[in-house]
């Protein structure tokens, strides 16, 4: 498995505009895109993370490693890039990366808090995202980051736990620029919508 090159963020104050953009999580029903993702930007644009149907797109799995160079060129700061993991996947982050964790106090209860979630929060370049996830004998298996966002806050995907969907929130060219790709089955958005009002499963 390919080195992971990034840090554990443990003084969360560049996390902090997202905690306080996202809307109030629903008490009952469905939630508010903007829970998700932060409200803000120009344009909102969801991605299906696999599509079987080729009359409305490529068929296949999302390919992450284009998209992670499309949003690269739309920040001023690709080397410079947070990330947030989920921490309740089904594999354990500090024995797949253990370096991470060397010289750092990272106390077990210390994550990156938003209603309901709670993540590790990393800070490396944008590609380095595709190389998280666990092996499993001789095969890895990337993890989807949850929540992704550059140092200049031109943009910011999401990728929730329970949806099929991925969220990205950026300027109007960016989003044209993923549509007019061709590579990926999207659906545009705005926060103030539920999460029924767009596809978040097959």
């Amino acid at each position: 498995m390919e080195k992971l090159n990034v840090e554990i963020v443990t003084e969360l104050t560049p996390a902090r505009w997202v905690q306080d953009s996202l809307m109030p999580w629903a008490e009952e029903g469905h939630l508010h895109l903007g829970s998700i993702i932060p409200p803000g930007f120009e344009s909102y644009i969801s991605i299906r993370c696999a599509n079987r149907d080729r009359k409305i797109g490529p068929e296949g799995l999302l390919d992450y490693a284009n998209l992670s160079e499309l949003l690269s060129r739309n920040t001023s700061t690709p080397e410079v890039c947070y990330m947030a993991l989920w921490y309740g996947f089904g594999w354990n982050v500090k024995e797949e990366f253990p370096y991470l964790f060397e010289e750092i106090d990272f106390p077990e209860n210390f994550f990156l808090e938003i209603p309901n979630r709670s993540y590790y929060l990393f800070k490396g370049a944008i590609e380095e995202n595709l190389k998280i996830g666990h092996k499993l004998g001789n095969h890895f298996f990337h993890e989807p980051i949850n929540m992704m966002w550059p140092e200049d806050k031109l943009w910011f995907f999401a990728k929730e736990i329970d949806f099929d969907v991925c969220l990205i929130g950026g300027s109007h060219e960016l989003i044209s620029q993923i549509v007019s790709s061709g590579n990926f089955v999207t659906e545009t958005f705005a926060p103030i919508q539920r999460t029924n009002e767009i596809f978040i499963c097959d």
